[in-house]
């Protein structure tokens, strides 16, 4: 086999160079080890609140902030805008935050639901004295569905409906909803995981195949897989429709808990923990990131992506952090 002779490459090749710089053409091209880069964000820097509970960048590429102590916080890409009581939100503590179909937010507070138009909050409190909301899902179908600690999981679309795992108060604590590609809700509470499709209602715990029955995170990913943080399990869990799976992050803290599962646009799956950073898993290796590099602390209670995608993580009690990833992925 003949091979061409490369010095005559190496010599059209910087020919072709002299012409694109006399043509007074730069070509564009990216560094492919573009860093990542941090920004820290808190009270010092226009925050309301230090103790971050929930995340949500809406379809307007606004990011919602929930706190622990001081309400809601809205950023528009410039600048803050805080709620409180005072605006009309129920509570002061807002753990979960989701968009619905009219751009409506909606709000999972300590004492119920809380639905923000744009101009005015609407309260929803169920009867009850307080109903926490932990976490908020739309599903495909548009019926709203809310884990609430202590009143099981909630759908809310033509009429009121309540979930619980059988004979197992601990399931009236639920922690997570996510929802996978076949429109199967799953539920992680404190007693196993309820899952839901159509009017089928199954309920699984150790015997099916859980490590331990207190699934504090649940979320499926775009591949039809559902990952599952079990609290203080060596491992998490990978449920490929058929059975789980115990997958290592390789973090060197085999027992913590795992506050919160995100898919990001690029199809890494980020786990925020407890004490030990988060890890991002890209389909073939474990990252772990922990406040030396960059985080605001090393307990993580959500996870978020804006539309530029840039990666928001919000700490228990040192403020935010805003990720953007370099070209290494």
């Amino acid at each position: 086999m003949h091979f061409p002779n490369r010095y005559l490459i190496v010599a059209a090749m910087g020919a072709a160079m002299m012409i694109i710089c006399q043509c007074g053409f730069e070509p564009e091209w990216g560094d492919p080890y573009e860093e990542d880069q941090w920004d820290l964000l808190d009270k010092n820097s226009g925050l309301s609140s230090n103790q971050i509970m929930s995340l949500k960048a809406d379809s307007e590429g606004n990011i919602w902030v929930g706190s622990w102590d001081n309400g809601l916080m809205r950023y528009d890409g410039e600048g803050w805008t805080y709620f409180t009581e005072r605006d009309g939100l129920p509570d002061f503590t807002i753990f979960a935050i989701e968009e619905d179909s009219n751009g409506d937010i909606l709000l999972g507070t300590f004492l119920g639901l809380s639905v923000f138009n744009g101009s005015r909050f609407t309260n929803y409190l169920f009867g009850q004295e307080y109903f926490p909301i932990n976490d908020i899902h739309l599903a495909e179908n548009q019926s709203v569905w809310m884990a609430t600690a202590g009143f099981g999981l909630v759908e809310i679309s033509d009429q009121f409906k309540q979930y619980f795992l059988n004979s197992k108060p601990e399931s009236f604590m639920v922690n997570s909803i996510t929802e996978d590609i076949h429109n199967v809700i799953w539920a992680g509470t404190a007693g196993g995981v309820l899952k839901i499709s159509g009017s089928r209602v199954d309920y699984l715990t150790e015997s099916d195949g859980l490590t331990g029955e207190n699934v504090t995170a649940i979320a499926a990913d775009t591949w039809g897989d559902v990952w599952l943080g079990i609290w203080a399990a060596e491992n998490v869990l990978r449920y490929d429709q058929n059975s789980f799976e115990e997958v290592n992050l390789y973090n060197a803290y085999p027992d913590v808990g795992v506050n919160y599962i995100f898919e990001d646009s690029r199809e890494n799956i980020w786990f925020a923990l407890e004490r030990a950073g988060v890890v991002k898993y890209d389909g073939s290796t474990m990252r772990t990131y922990r406040d030396v590099d960059g985080l605001p602390s090393n307990s993580i209670n959500c996870i978020e992506e804006d539309l530029e995608g840039n990666i928001w993580f919000g700490s228990d009690e040192h403020g935010l952090a805003r990720f953007k990833p370099g070209n290494h992925r």
